[in-house]
């Protein structure tokens, strides 16, 4: 049952609609048309006497196996004598109890798991293909199941002094155009390594270029606008409802970010003068956890520089929808990102700024992997050299 104001300033009339039309036709071939309704109701967002008692006869119907219709079962009575008071409403007489479960029951319902216990490389790469195959079945569930043509296109090039560089577009999925610059030292000749680095939302004009420029990797530098960034940015106060209806869909802002660079890495190989085999990817603050499973699903990046990476997914965002979004649907349940990082291996990773204790356990599996030269703590990338 579908129950919509035709005047609701949120959800329009024609977009209810709309859903509807195509949820008929489905309905329909399946032989189960009498199971969806639509009811529409004069007025703004909220209810009406005609979507209530609608509500009402469709749970009768289908709750209690009870056929009263909408003009049998009536409404709800206003009246304020029948009005309960705000004492017998009240749960708590003062405060809420100091034992109080609600803030933290999600903790009760869900035991996350413990880091994997790996051993050796056999054990590694078996943690990895379940970590991968859980992370693609839930978690990105709603990545594309086709992969538009990127259509990649260089827009324009250009030289400055020693530099030349361009601003190229491609097609991430269907409807979103996304877009980044390229450079290079003219020095350069014959193909290069690449290093990938997508842009924060809110941040400066020249902070990504600033950023990826510290890290001395001979070779082309990418600043990459993912969406929600760049040309495609949308405003603070657009996030909490963005972040909203991307869940009722099976996204989030971060997993879709993960899906953009994916297909950033693979434009960056078709591109001229790029070493297929040798793209990296640097980020900072919440684009560390986009970058982190764009390299896991990936499963060919060279190299990730991480800067002051948060911490864990496993914690609150600000009510209002602002600040970082790295939640994704139900990867707690499979990882978290200090797991993830671990899981890159044999990945260079290099880490810069404020480092999480959390990451220990990264290091210390590279470590047991014979491979501990492969992983850096640097105060800032300009520390870093290549090897």
């Amino acid at each position: 049952l579908i129950a919509s104001a035709d005047r609701d300033a949120i959800f329009t009339i024609e977009s209810i609609r709309e859903v509807h039309a195509q949820l008929a036709r489905l309905y329909s071939r399946l032989g189960a048309s009498r199971n969806l309704s639509l009811v529409e109701t004069p007025g703004g967002h909220s209810y009406h006497q005609c979507s209530r008692t609608a509500i009402f006869s469709w749970f009768a119907r289908h709750l209690q196996d009870r056929e009263l219709g909408p003009d049998q079962i009536g409404d709800i009575d206003d009246s304020p004598d029948r009005q309960e008071s705000v004492e017998t409403l009240r749960v708590f007489s003062q405060r809420p109890k100091s034992d109080n479960r609600t803030p933290t029951i999600q903790d009760d319902l869900l035991q996350l798991p413990a880091p994997p216990k790996i051993e050796s490389r056999a054990e590694l790469a078996t943690a990895r293909r379940r970590v991968t195959a859980a992370l693609t079945e839930t978690t990105f569930g709603a990545f594309p199941s086709k992969r538009v043509p990127l259509e990649l296109q260089i827009e324009f090039e250009y030289e400055n002094g020693n530099e030349r560089g361009c601003r190229f577009a491609f097609t991430s999925e269907e409807g979103w155009r996304l877009r980044g610059k390229l450079w290079r030292s003219k020095r350069l000749e014959g193909a290069t390594p690449a290093v990938i680095a997508p842009r924060l939302p809110g941040e400066g004009r020249g902070d990504t270029r600033a950023f990826v420029s510290d890290i001395a990797l001979a070779g082309a530098k990418i600043e990459f606008e993912s969406r929600g960034t760049g040309d495609t940015a949308w405003g603070d106060d657009l996030n909490w409802h963005v972040r909203r209806a991307a869940a009722w869909t099976g996204r989030t802002v971060a997993s879709m970010r993960v899906w953009d660079t994916l297909r950033m890495i693979e434009a960056a190989r078709c591109m001229a003068g790029i070493e297929p085999g040798r793209i990296s990817i640097a980020a900072r603050g919440e684009m560390v956890a986009v970058a982190l499973y764009a390299a896991l699903l990936d499963g060919g990046v060279d190299s990730v520089f991480i800067e002051s990476p948060p911490a864990t997914q496993n914690a609150p965002s600000q009510k209002d929808g602002r600040g970082p979004a790295i939640e994704m649907l139900s990867c707690l349940r499979i990882a978290d990102l200090a797991h993830v990082a671990g899981l890159l291996f044999p990945c260079r990773l290099i880490m810069a700024g404020d480092i999480p204790e959390s990451y220990s356990w990264a290091e210390a599996l590279y470590g047991r992997l014979g491979a501990a030269d492969r992983v850096h703590r640097v105060r800032d990338f300009t520390q870093w050299k290549s090897t």
